[in-house]
Order: C-alpha cells, then sequence, then structure tokens
C-alpha cells in the first residue's frame, strides 16, 4: 500500500483549515440563523494580524475573533476585559491544530480588550521553547455604527481629494 506524498497531505490540511475558518465567517454572516435581530452589518473579523489594533462597532454588531494556530501555536481562549459589559460573547470553538475563534456582541457603549494567548504546541520527545504570546484588540463600541457618525480619516481624506467636501 503507497503512503500519499506529505504535500497532498500539508495541502488538504490547509484546504480544511481554510473552509473551517470559511465557515465561521459565513456562519456568522447577517442571514445566518446566528445572527441576533434580523440582519445587520457584516462582522468585523480580527485575526492574529490584528494584534495591537483598535476598531469600532455600534451597538448590536458583532465582532468576529479567529487566531489560527496551524499545528505550531495553541491559543487560549480569548477573553474580553472588562468581561461582559460592552461586549457578550456568542461562543467560541477550539480545534485541534490550537487555532481559537470566539464571537461577540456589542451590548453597551465603551472601549473593552479582547485578548488570547499562544504558546507553542510541543512534541513529546522534542525539546520545547517556553514562550508566550499575548494577542490584544482593541474595541471601541459606539451608541451607533461607525459609518453613521462619521466618515473615517481615509473616507474625509478622499472627499478632499475629490473636493467634495462642503
Amino acid at each position: 500500500m503507497s503512503r500519499p506524498p506529505r504535500l497532498a497531505l500539508a495541502l488538504a490540511g490547509l484546504a480544511a483549515l481554510f473552509a473551517g475558518t470559511w465557515a465561521l465567517v459565513t456562519a456568522f454572516s447577517p442571514t445566518s440563523p446566528l445572527a441576533e435581530g434580523g440582519p445587520s452589518p457584516r462582522p468585523v473579523v480580527l485575526t492574529t494580524a490584528s494584534d495591537g489594533r483598535t476598531t469600532e462597532v455600534g451597538v448590536g454588531g458583532r465582532v468576529l475573533v479567529v487566531l489560527a494556530g496551524r499545528g505550531r501555536m495553541r491559543w487560549s481562549e480569548v477573553g474580553e476585559l472588562p468581561a461582559g459589559r460592552f461586549l457578550a460573547a456568542r461562543g467560541a470553538t477550539r480545534s485541534p491544530d490550537g487555532s481559537t475563534s470566539a464571537r461577540f456582541v456589542a451590548v453597551a457603549p465603551g472601549r473593552a480588550t479582547l485578548r488570547a494567548t499562544g504558546g507553542p504546541i510541543c512534541r513529546s520527545a522534542l525539546p520545547c521553547p517556553e514562550y508566550l504570546v499575548l494577542w490584544q484588540a482593541v474595541v471601541v463600541v459606539r451608541t451607533a455604527a461607525p459609518s453613521a457618525v462619521a466618515p473615517s480619516r481615509e473616507e474625509r481624506q478622499e472627499l478632499r481629494v475629490s473636493g467634495s467636501e462642503g
């Protein structure tokens, strides 16, 4: 019996990871049964690349955090500080490859910090580096969706350049 090539197995694993992430994003779409209170803007999606960033969402807006482990890093559950005051947790999942995801809904105006830690996934017979990575992002919850409050700095700059701002 022949063994499948390692590259084919790796590609199949990556395809499964991306399919799982896509399923999370689409399951959290405005037309999904998971969406609460009818259609609303698409969720703000935060990933490992969002580390250290600040984002805005209106009350009722949704936040989806997807931290990919890819078999090298095991992420903790995503926590909120202060807990439950501005964002309400709506579920979380952790995958065997170390990935984690969490869903939140903005419930009150304010500023929340989302945090998770990641550490290496170590094989039992190999030496393992000892380190932790802190991931965090700030979510500012506004009374209305940010687009209804005021245009962003980039939008204002585009308006100035096009001469449309009055």
